[in-house]
């Protein structure tokens, strides 16, 4: 059981039908959406959420993180998502890249400065479903993913 049909859409991508019930029979009014627009309404939904738990203005950037196997197509469906939720993406990092940076930022006064050597950082992500892993170049001001891995 399924609780959509895909279709393509008169561009060639993905339509999904939303208004089919669980043995595929018609639930009356149509629901078709791309997988943009059900990711922007998610990122909308996140958006209410942390608005409503911390009480602070509306938010209006993001930084996304994706698994590094991803194409470049779905990172630009991300991108478009956010978009049509009205976020502006300051960046799309790699999940290792952004553990990386979270490992590198409060350690930004022992790291080297940028014109000595970078030090170097394996961070090994295990997954439920996959193993990723990358390597990273550090300097004071400056991080670099000089490599990374995955095994799907």
């Amino acid at each position: 059981w399924c609780p959509f049909k895909a279709t393509e859409a008169p561009d060639g991508g993905l339509l999904l039908d939303l208004s089919c019930g669980k043995d595929g029979e018609s639930l009356g009014e149509m629901h078709c959406f791309t997988p943009e627009q059900l990711l922007a309404m998610h990122f909308v939904n996140l958006r209410c959420s942390v608005e409503m738990d911390t009480d602070t203005s509306p938010a209006s950037e993001c930084v996304i993180s994706v698994p590094c196997w991803y194409t470049d197509a779905q990172r630009r469906a991300f991108l478009t998502a956010a978009d049509q939720a009205g976020l502006q993406t300051i960046r799309l990092l790699s999940e290792t890249a952004a553990a990386a940076l979270s490992w590198g930022f409060p350690r930004s006064l022992e790291l080297p400065n940028d014109l000595a050597r970078p030090r170097h950082v394996l961070f090994f992500d295990m997954g439920h479903a996959s193993v990723q892993v990358c390597i990273v170049a550090f300097n004071k001001s400056k991080l670099s993913v000089v490599a990374s891995a995955f095994d799907r």
